[in-house]
């Protein structure tokens, strides 16, 4: 690091002092880019300065966050560009960090409401099918009621006046 503006120092709860001449791997850093947040491990590159000093090419996007005990957590959209001298040859990495924590935390926030509503809904989804089982079953003995057998009739009776089905009917009252 080889230089840090005030926001970033204030962000870090760490005097430019203390972070300049250090690697940025000084501060305890969690990739948020991808679903297990070990965005490009295993090619040994964390972090997009990283991968601008090894390709030489620019790193956008890479949704990192801050994991220190000094400071909450914070997130940051973290871009990456190698710096070049005259002659063609990188010289180092520029990497700009765009705090975004609030926007993150909204973000895990909607996903928590998606998730407990997705939960909700599958559960009302259960008690209209066990509703409608009990609309139509006797809770006791399991028979299906008159509710049941008027709705199956209907169907029945339509078939028999249009002459595709013959039908004998017993009734019966059991009590």
């Amino acid at each position: 690091i080889v230089l840090a503006n005030r926001s970033f120092t204030n962000t870090c709860a760490l005097p430019a002092e203390q972070l300049l001449g250090k690697k940025p791997d000084v501060l305890t850093w969690k990739d948020l880019s991808e679903p297990d947040g070990l965005s490009g491990e295993a090619a040994g590159l964390r972090f997009p300065w990283e991968q601008v000093q090894r390709d030489g090419e620019s790193c956008f996007g890479r949704l990192l966050q801050l994991d220190d005990q000094r400071t909450p957590d914070r997130t940051f959209v973290v871009n990456a560009s190698p710096i070049m001298d005259e002659q063609g040859v990188r010289r180092g990495c520029l990497a700009s960090f765009e705090d975004v924590t609030q926007l993150h935390r909204k973000k895990v926030e909607l996903s928590h409401m998606l998730d407990s509503l997705r939960q909700s809904a599958e559960k009302i989804r259960e008690q209209n099918r066990e509703l409608e089982r009990l609309a139509r079953q006797d809770a006791l003995t399991g028979c299906f009621n008159r509710r049941y057998f008027l709705e199956r009739a209907e169907g029945i009776w339509s078939d028999v006046r249009r002459g595709r089905l013959k039908v004998s009917l017993v009734m019966v009252d059991v009590d």
